[in-house]
């Protein structure tokens, strides 16, 4: 699992409001999930597993105390984190209910 901590909202290291990613390399449970989160000890982390589609995951959020069903910042940066790796312009995430969630690379 590759576990990385950025921030949305910002250029500027230790500005904007992070988030803890968590890319996984096989399936965890949801207990497990939840002890990362409160290690990580951020408002959110979100746990992305790869897909059938290409540029496409699955997405589950949780803070420290819970799984909560979506959250705009940590998709933001789960976004930046999965088009860099895959230097791709977009990508797709589906949330726990079953909710489409897009992240694009802009024009300019």
């Amino acid at each position: 699992m590759q576990t990385l901590i950025v921030a949305s909202f910002t250029n500027t290291a230790f500005k904007g409001n992070p988030a803890g990613v968590c890319i996984l390399d096989r399936p965890l449970g949801d207990d497990r999930m939840l002890e990362i989160a409160q290690e990580l000890n951020l408002s959110e982390t979100a746990f992305l597993e790869a897909r059938h589609h290409p540029d496409s995951y699955s997405i589950r959020y949780f803070s420290p105390k819970k799984e909560i069903p979506l959250c705009g910042h940590a998709t933001l940066t789960s976004g930046k984190v999965t088009i860099e790796l895959h230097q791709c312009c977009s990508v797709e995430f589906v949330n726990i209910q079953g909710i489409s969630l897009s992240v694009k690379v802009a024009d300019g």
